[in-house]
């Protein structure tokens, strides 16, 4: 009897691409503190905007407590199809057993493969390098002040054009740092908006300034 080639399976990248409106990734980033403590930081992100559904700190996790936050992540029927994770042992019987019960299909990258989850994995990136490397976190309650700060500013970057994601940068680096805004710096927003300005002016098809200017709402990273 000949043997039957069964047809090739589909690669990682294109399951991503093919259901990128039904996969959200989990990860864990650790986060030291001023008093040597270690603090856990789980983010939930969705695949087809790339947006953080939900965030939350820990010193201890546990199965029950991650389970907990896919729970609120995901009220009633807005559980995604898939949940992509790595392996870690914090994914216990119990996270899994939740996690079905939602009716959420789980799929594990490969051992030692943090590329098959690249998105997470640039999102904590980002989260390092512009938010973490910049400030010294002091307790729990400090460093989820610090979280939600950067990432309503992550959620809503993607809206604008780069001269005011480079604006919205510099505010929130100002927030989080608090210091006072000095007259360089004031001048420096003066030349990022008069960029901006130009952008707008030189597109083909350009929105009203005014309908940008009143989209982009700075009032939060004054406070």
């Amino acid at each position: 009897m000949p043997k039957v080639r069964k047809p090739p399976s589909q690669t990682w990248r294109t399951f991503l691409n093919n259901h990128i409106r039904e996969i959200v990734s989990i990860d864990f980033l650790m986060v030291p503190t001023a008093t040597f403590r270690v603090l856990y930081v789980l983010v939930v992100l969705a695949h087809d905007r790339r947006r953080v559904v939900h965030f939350n700190v820990t010193e201890h996790p546990t199965a029950a407590w991650t389970a907990q936050q896919i729970i609120e992540a995901f009220p009633e029927e807005t559980a995604p199809r898939f949940l992509l994770r790595d392996r870690d042992q914090i994914y216990g019987e119990e996270f899994r057993r939740r996690v079905a019960g939602m009716r959420i299909e789980e799929v594990m990258t490969a051992p030692h493969s943090p590329w098959q989850s690249p998105y997470v994995e640039r999102l904590i990136g980002s989260i390092r390098r512009e938010c973490l490397d910049h400030v010294i976190v002091l307790s729990e309650n400090h460093l989820r002040r610090i979280l939600r700060s950067y990432i309503a500013y992550y959620n809503s970057s993607s809206q604008y054009s780069f001269v005011l994601c480079s604006l919205k940068y510099e505010l929130f680096l100002r927030r989080i740092r608090y210091r006072p805004m000095p007259v360089m710096f004031l001048c420096s927003i003066h030349q990022l908006l008069c960029r901006w300005c130009l952008e707008v002016a030189t597109a083909k098809n350009p929105r009203p300034i005014g309908q940008w200017m009143f989209s982009l709402d700075l009032s939060s990273f004054y406070r």
